[in-house]
């Protein structure tokens, strides 16, 4: 059972969730205030990624550790990978996977994934120019190792 109950307000509901982690307070924060503008589908605005959280079992520094080693401080990363687990994108022990390796994660291939099932997704991130300028980025540095 999560920590989150019934009669918690958002407040509450970040207090608890935080257990008293500032990096933790921040990120929940950036979820409840970004969340309408980069999954404007979710059903309970900011709230909805907390809710997730609190299902996994995500509390504290596990939450910063997400946020800043797995996702590299993007916010939209720690919501492109809940969502694609919502939708299938990524299964469960997929997602377990990526939280417990704590190494940065690509998420950019997952947000176009979901961009095909939600278009309204993350509209500031291109996927496709970004997967574009990442392989560019890639030929380049794989060039200049040959000289």
């Amino acid at each position: 059972m999560g920590k989150i109950g019934c009669d918690d307000n958002l407040l509450d509901s970040i207090v608890k969730m935080s257990e008293g982690n500032p990096g933790a307070v921040t990120v929940l924060a950036e979820l409840v205030k970004r969340t309408p503008e980069i999954d404007p589908q979710a059903g309970l605005g900011g709230l909805h990624y907390v809710l997730m959280m609190d299902d996994w079992g995500l509390y504290g520094s596990q939450i910063w550790m997400v946020f800043k080693d797995v996702c590299g401080q993007s916010i939209e990363g720690v919501i492109a990978l809940f969502r694609a687990h919502q939708l299938g994108i990524l299964s469960e022990k997929e997602l377990q996977q990526i939280i417990d390796k704590d190494e940065l994660y690509d998420f950019i291939p997952i947000i176009a994934a979901i961009q095909k099932e939600l278009p309204t997704f993350a509209p500031s991130f291109a996927p496709d120019d970004m997967l574009q300028a990442d392989k560019e980025f890639r030929d380049s540095e794989a060039h200049g190792r040959e000289e």
